[in-house]
């Protein structure tokens, strides 16, 4: 987080596809390779509405804010398809989750 807020995250797709693949080294700075202006959720939040805009914008996580705007955790594509195994809905979820595209996509 830097003084105005959260700046990006960064993932282990974002180290491949950013830093690796141009040839960054351990020493490059995270910025180099971190996606910027993460999509969020909140904690009050259905896990509806999170799985919706995750769809929508075809990302695979959400940073996760309490209501005071507080980055608190993270929900994942992976935290999804547990919660909806239960309900057979995993498979189909993840299909729609996985296709290529979306605002964070790199390409």
């Amino acid at each position: 987080m830097d003084q105005d807020g959260l700046c990006g995250i960064v993932t282990d797709r974002d180290i491949v596809c950013r830093a690796v693949a141009i040839g960054l080294g351990p020493d490059a700075p995270v910025t180099a390779c971190m996606s910027r202006e993460p999509l969020t959720c909140r904690t009050t939040d259905t896990l509806y509405e999170a799985i919706e805009l995750m769809m929508q914008q075809q990302v695979r996580r959400l940073v996760v804010l309490n209501l005071d705007g507080t980055p608190v955790g993270m929900l994942a594509q992976a935290d999804v398809a547990a919660a909806m195994a239960s309900y057979g809905l995993a498979g189909e979820l993840l299909q729609r989750l996985s296709r290529p595209g979306g605002q964070h996509c790199q390409g």
